[in-house]
């Protein structure tokens, strides 16, 4: 009986501990965007909250996050960011805040405030921008490498209305 008990708790405890949820009052690592803008070859998909995808889309972007800070793995790196030429024949998702945000993130083994009004991730790369509404950071982050065809099969695209730029 008191291993029956035992195992019963146990399961709970992996139960109730390894489930994660996101509301819209609390996040991980990054706050929940205005919208979530998905390039592609020269087209754009507008992601809003409203929609599906968006939840999706955002959970994929917090785990990666907390997959590279966790372990203290977030570096900054130079690298020069070509943000039209990725959107006009690359594949990239870039968050858009209507206000700045104020974080801290651990990088380079040290805490570090950031303020930023958008994300710029560039697919089948390992290197986030941070930006304001004029321009991205010089220095990327690097973090986790989300490969582009996971975040196409995501949103399954060819079911949501493209906006071409």
């Amino acid at each position: 009986m008191k291993k029956i008990l035992l195992i019963l708790l146990i399961s709970t405890l992996l139960l109730f501990g390894c489930s994660t949820t996101i509301s819209d009052e609390k996040f991980t690592y990054i706050d929940m965007p205005e919208e979530i803008n998905f390039y592609y070859g020269g087209d754009t998909m507008n992601i809003g909250r409203e929609m599906d995808h968006y939840r999706i889309i955002y959970s994929l972007i917090n785990k990666v996050v907390a997959d590279t800070v966790n372990p203290g793995i977030m570096k900054y790196t130079e690298r020069q960011l070509n943000e039209e030429d990725i959107k006009m024949a690359g594949y990239a998702l870039e968050l858009i805040y209507t206000d700045t945000i104020k974080s801290e993130l651990m990088i380079d083994g040290k805490i570090q405030k950031l303020s930023y009004d958008r994300i710029f991730i560039p697919l089948d790369n390992n290197i986030v921008f941070l930006g304001n509404d004029k321009e991205y950071a010089k220095k990327g982050l690097s973090i986790t490498f989300i490969p582009k065809e996971f975040v196409a099969s995501l949103l399954n695209y060819e079911e949501i209305e493209i906006n071409d730029k």
